[in-house]
């Protein structure tokens, strides 16, 4: 008998397409010019600073003894420290509208992961079935 398994690549490469679309999304909305190509690149360049991030921040929290909300806390924060260099380097953006697009983006960042875990819920609870 074959075990139920998920192929964990396709979770991997939905996660990062959705990750994309909704960093794509956030630097959009914050940009007062509406630049799609722009914010598009923009996100791409937000998910290599966050995966870089996400490897330290875990690195610093188990170091540091610290639990799963420390490091979530760790990764928080630096999203959104990218995502205001990102968004003050490539879209030149005033203050305010740099704020916009880190709030977006971590509210993206989180929802992504939302998203992905009930994706995964549902496939289990499928297979349980």
């Amino acid at each position: 008998m074959i075990p139920l398994c998920h192929n964990e690549l396709w979770y991997v490469l939905l996660y990062c397409l959705l990750t994309w679309l909704l960093l794509a999304l956030a630097f959009y909305v914050a940009d007062a010019l509406h630049r799609w190509k722009n914010s598009m690149a923009c996100a791409l360049v937000e998910m290599v600073l966050a995966a870089v991030l996400s490897m330290l921040g875990g690195f610093a929290a188990a170091q540091l003894g610290t639990g799963l909300a420390m490091a979530g806390i760790f990764q928080l924060v630096g999203i959104l420290a990218s995502t205001m260099a990102v968004s003050r380097m490539f879209q030149m953006q005033n203050w305010p509208r740099t704020w916009l697009a880190g709030a977006l983006a971590v509210v993206a960042y989180a929802l992504a992961g939302q998203i992905l875990a009930w994706c995964l819920l549902c496939a289990s609870f499928g297979n349980a079935f």
